[in-house]
């Protein structure tokens, strides 16, 4: 994938979970489950999150090997999305119980300090992301 346009249709089919859970949790007529698909529930959202930081590394080891001309267009592209996620997944973790929601958090959290490490993204940005989380 190395056109912006492909990167943007990533983008969306990964995050449209996320924003199906704020869009759920603003709902107040809504009173069935809060997640519609195995997608938006708590697991699958912390998935989602781990795929999205699959794309963010290997888009990054194409750019170094200059495999990829567009692969910066899903730092840019996720950089926008990113703090709603990180909202959605608090809400989502709070349906779980204390033990399993510390632990999706714990791995939320790993996949943080691992973009920090890469330095996909500016430092006070992973630092704003962890403040929405915790």
């Amino acid at each position: 994938l190395d056109g912006s346009e492909e990167s943007e249709d990533v983008v969306d089919v990964l995050c449209a979970p996320f924003e199906e859970v704020l869009a759920r949790a603003n709902d107040t007529a809504t009173t069935s489950t809060w997640a519609s698909s195995i997608a938006a529930t708590p697991a699958g959202l912390v998935a989602r999150l781990y795929v999205m930081s699959d794309v963010l590394h290997n888009a990054g080891q194409a750019v170094e090997s200059g495999l990829a001309r567009g692969a910066s267009s899903f730092r840019t592209l996720f950089e926008c999305r990113l703090p709603s996620a990180f909202r959605a997944i608090k809400l989502a973790l709070r349906s779980l119980g204390r033990l399993s929601g510390e632990e999706m958090k714990g791995r939320c959290l790993c996949v943080l300090k691992a973009w920090s490490a890469w330095r996909c993204f500016p430092d006070k940005f992973v630092s704003d992301l962890h403040d929405l989380l915790v």
